[in-house]
């Protein structure tokens, strides 16, 4: 009654994860009318239930990865999802059991086509729990939306594509539970990008990385010391700006610069490690590209090389 391996499917994949304190004995038990203990078999596993934790603001302001971890785990006496993926697109192992993360519901509803049935109300017997840690004011950052696109493949893979994927709210159907929230697309995105194994298309990554960028003049930049940063000639950067002097630029000037190097412009909710996965870097070699170090913070619109 465990799911088979989830710690070598993660691991194979190459998803960055934990597997916390307990995890493989963490199981909780749902009573029948009768009750006694309802016989979960994790052999028959017909779908994956996508959520978002949903949990107060508060939580989230502590600026924690997974703010909502220690609920999750036991926040009600016993576990919710299978798997929880932090703010980072750090992958958290909650259980290698059934968890009570579904509710009430049934899937397909009807008069829809869907391959695959969970029965009325057996969501937690039928489908794992994987949860985003974010919300309607916290919406999941692109590093989980990445790395719930990599754990979705990863498990339709040794699922043999056969696993149904859905979202909270689509198995409930009353509209009592909406989530995922603030995912772009909603679910068929979702969808989509588990068949890639990415959240993002790679013609879209491959935009990013060569389109001209906007900089502004910091305080100490000289011409040189911004050419350098993108790999470009002083005397190139002056000619694409019309900088008649190249020894008189002023703090807060905005250059357009066409990067001799790859690049990447920060987006809200990036992360080095995030930023550093999507490039085949490491989140070390990322920063000492950029002169800085992991624990430094970045910001939208900031500019990084990525070579």
């Amino acid at each position: 009654m465990s799911i088979p391996g989830i710690g070598r499917v993660l691991k194979d994949a190459g998803i960055e994860h934990t597997l916390t304190d307990g995890w493989r004995d963490r199981i909780w038990v749902r009573l029948d009318e009768e009750g006694r203990p309802y016989n979960f078999d994790w052999t028959d596993i017909r779908a994956v239930t996508v959520h978002t934790t949903e949990s107060d603001p508060a939580a989230f302001r502590r600026g924690e990865d997974a703010p909502t971890l220690q609920w999750v785990i036991n926040g009600q006496g016993y576990h919710t999802y299978s798997l929880l993926i932090g703010r980072s697109g750090h992958v958290y192992v909650i259980s290698a059991h059934p968890g009570a993360q579904a509710g009430f519901g049934v899937w397909p509803h009807t008069g829809t086509a869907r391959g695959s049935v969970i029965p009325e109300d057996q969501g937690n017997s039928y489908s794992l729990g994987v949860a985003m840690d974010a919300s309607v004011q916290h919406p999941p950052t692109r590093e989980q939306l990445d790395a719930l696109a990599r754990v979705l493949h990863a498990l339709q893979e040794e699922w043999g594509g056969e696993l149904e994927i859905i979202g909270h709210g689509e198995y409930n159907g009353w509209k009592v539970r909406t989530d995922p929230t603030g995912v772009p697309g909603g679910m068929d995105a979702v969808r989509e990008a588990a068949k890639r194994g990415t959240w993002e298309k790679p013609a879209q990554a491959q935009a990013a990385s060569v389109a001209a960028v906007s900089y502004k003049v910091q305080p100490k930049d000289t011409l040189t010391s911004i050419g350098r940063r993108f790999g470009v000639p002083a005397t190139v950067v002056a000619a694409q700006n019309k900088i008649p002097d190249p020894n008189n630029i002023l703090v807060g000037q905005e250059l357009t610069i066409r990067p001799g190097v790859r690049v990447h412009v920060v987006d809200k909710g990036e992360s080095f490690w995030g930023i550093g996965r999507r490039y085949g870097l490491t989140p070390e070699r990322l920063a000492a590209l950029n002169g800085k170090k992991t624990s430094d913070t970045i910001y939208p619109g900031d500019i990084l090389r990525l070579a």
